[in-house]
């Protein structure tokens, strides 16, 4: 019985979070850490122009220890997401880094 309620409650949570659109294509996430030793570097700016390539994106998701970030590679994508549609987005977390 404990094994069927705990089937049940990691379905249903897994099915909470899925309700959302796919991200794009991103690094590959460890589970808990995500990205997060990928990111720890000197120079992440490098790295998030490599992936930007990489993918094929001016938007990049990456999660950091359970939190998803989105990196915006082009001034194209951070006007679009942060001037046109900050509505949407004015009740939830925002954190601005610049180089």
């Amino acid at each position: 019985v404990a094994i069927a309620l705990l089937i049940i409650i990691i379905l249903y949570l897994r099915s909470q979070r899925c309700r959302h659109l796919p991200y794009p294509h991103g690094p590959r996430k460890l589970p808990l850490l995500g990205s997060l030793f990928e990111v720890l570097t000197t120079f992440e700016w490098e790295r998030y122009v490599r992936w930007g390539k990489q993918y094929n994106s001016d938007v990049i998701p990456v999660r950091l220890a359970g939190r998803d970030i989105f990196v915006l590679n082009s001034f194209t994508a951070a006007t679009a997401l942060l001037d046109k549609k900050l509505a949407i987005y004015s009740s939830r977390f925002f954190s601005l880094y610049s180089c």
